[in-house]
């Protein structure tokens, strides 16, 4: 019964600590998209599920007043509806694909997070080449997937039969034929030197990465070609964390040649975590205990040299240092 429930009723994301980081990393850089236009004209588009943390920090943090969150299990709706934080959220019961097709104006300024709990496959690729082909420049995608490789060998059977076999699988994702005979077919966006090594591991979300960005490449192409533009792309987030599966977050925005100066202008290379886009930024969240926290907390950000031995392993205390500004603190509080 119960793999069969949405991912929220299993999971709930706001406690996520490495998610929670990423968040908090996402919102303390989107500000520099004033160099495009005001955040208080910017719509935000997301999955709220019914925690709505997303909608709750971009509105409260960054202004964001227009907020759209597409639910697919429109069965739920009432308890969508009772747990809307700001009665001005636009609810869409649809599949992402339908909503994004018919019920989003692109051409408002838009940030748009599809968060999804599954891995990489034709649909999300139906989403995201949608948004490419319709984007304005200074508009900012955010793809989140589960990237848990598909499958690894057992030490008894690493054939190369088995190896084809599991690399065949991973393909066959980016392929799918509807009820009305239309055949979505994104494999040429598979790197074609790809093998079976490559998707082990982290790997196989370098390898997602490299398909969704081959794709949304392909769309501009096309698109500007079409009608004369010349729009681009730029990757500004890259992420990697584990919270109890491995996840990749990957973020585009979108600028024509004449607001080139505005991308620069936004200096996103500033943030550690949105310098190099071949390199992705790994979030690990060390586990301590608050006692262990405030300890170190009181020594940061320069005068951890200072601090006394307290017996924490070297490499939490070097992940901490990277990330306490971001780090949650969860307390238990009355209700």
């Amino acid at each position: 019964m119960n793999e069969h429930k949405p991912s929220f009723e299993k999971i709930n994301y706001s406690l996520r600590v490495a998610k929670n980081i990423e968040r908090k990393m996402i919102v303390e850089s989107l500000p520099r998209l004033k160099e495009f236009n005001s955040l208080d004209n910017y719509t935000y588009i997301g999955f709220g599920s019914p925690f709505f943390t997303d909608f709750i920090l971009f509105h409260k943090q960054l202004g964001i007043k227009k907020l759209i969150s597409i639910e697919k299990e429109e069965e739920k709706k009432e308890r969508f509806e009772f747990n809307k934080p700001f009665n001005s959220i636009q609810m869409i019961y649809k599949h992402s694909t339908h909503a994004l097709q018919n019920d989003i104006n692109h051409q408002d300024k838009k940030i748009i997070w599809l968060d999804y709990d599954y891995q990489l496959d034709y649909s999300v690729l139906i989403d995201v080449e949608e948004i490419a082909k319709k984007s304005t420049s200074g508009d900012m995608l955010l793809i989140t997937l589960n990237a848990n490789a598909n499958q690894s060998l057992s030490n008894s059977d690493t054939s190369e039969a088995k190896k084809i076999k599991i690399l065949n699988k991973f393909k066959e994702k980016f392929s799918f034929k509807d009820e009305d005979g239309e055949i979505f077919d994104f494999k040429e966006f598979i790197n074609p030197s790809i093998s079976y090594m490559d998707i082990e591991s982290w790997g196989y979300s370098k390898e997602c990465k490299i398909i969704i960005s081959n794709l949304v490449e392909d769309a501009l192409k096309k698109r500007n070609l079409a009608f004369s533009e010349n729009l681009k792309f730029k990757i500004i987030y890259n992420f990697n964390y584990s919270d109890g599966a491995d996840m990749l977050t990957v973020g585009y925005i979108f600028y024509d040649n004449e607001d080139e100066e505005k991308l620069n202008n936004c200096n996103f290379d500033n943030f550690s975590y949105c310098k190099d886009e071949n390199q992705p930024y790994l979030i690990t969240a060390p586990k301590l205990t608050l006692k262990e926290l405030h300890h170190i907390d009181y020594y940061l950000p320069d005068n951890l040299s200072s601090m006394p031995d307290i017996k924490i392993d070297e490499d939490d205390l070097e992940m901490y240092e990277k990330i306490y500004r971001y780090y949650p603190s969860f307390i238990e509080g009355v209700r």
